[in-house]
């Protein structure tokens, strides 16, 4: 059982951090909403309304790093699914980064129908993280290849830390993901 709990923790760990830093200093911008803001259980749940489903509770993985995940499924109009991840991690009192992570497949023609989906999840994930809508760059930034399996990292600086990553996988997959650094 535990060799199976430190695989779930090692492969969230990866996405998290896959082609970018996972160290990054804090952002200027501040999260606008009531108490605080990187409060675990309140972030952990972000997505709920979204159908996200909790798939481990915020809890250490290793050290003094906590993580919590959430899943989800988006059909699509071919009748195929898209998988959905959404992490938090932090320490075990205040959340650092929020992460939202997409699988996919191009070689299916509602490839761009998938992107569309993760643009709409990750506005819900801005809006409850700032307070404000998905900045236009940054919906560009996940739109750019229009479900094609082509290596794209965009960094964004305000206002906050955030990376927009799509990384090709094999025989059309690729892994489609939004990092942001919650504001102090």
């Amino acid at each position: 059982m535990k060799k199976i709990s430190l695989l779930k923790v090692l492969f969230v760990s990866l996405i998290m951090c896959a082609g970018f830093a996972c160290k990054m200093p804090f952002g200027k911008g501040k999260a606008v909403g009531t108490g605080n803001t990187r409060d675990p259980k309140s972030v952990c749940s972000y997505l709920s309304s979204s159908g996200f489903k909790a798939s481990m509770e915020y809890k250490s993985s290793g050290g003094n790093e906590f993580v919590c995940v959430s899943k989800s499924s988006h059909a699509l109009p071919s009748g195929r699914s898209e998988i959905f991840s959404y992490s938090a991690t932090g320490d075990a009192e205040n959340v650092n980064h929020v992460g939202l992570m997409m699988f996919t497949n191009s070689s299916h023609k509602d490839g761009g129908d998938g992107d569309n989906a993760f643009t709409q999840v990750s506005g819900e994930l801005w809006q409850k993280v700032f307070a404000a809508p998905l900045p236009n760059d940054i919906k560009e930034a996940i739109q750019a290849n229009n479900g094609k399996n082509i290596q794209l990292v965009k960094h964004f600086s305000e206002p906050s830390v955030a990376t927009v990553s799509r990384m090709p996988g094999s025989e059309g997959r690729y892994t489609l993901t939004l990092k942001i650094e919650l504001p102090q």
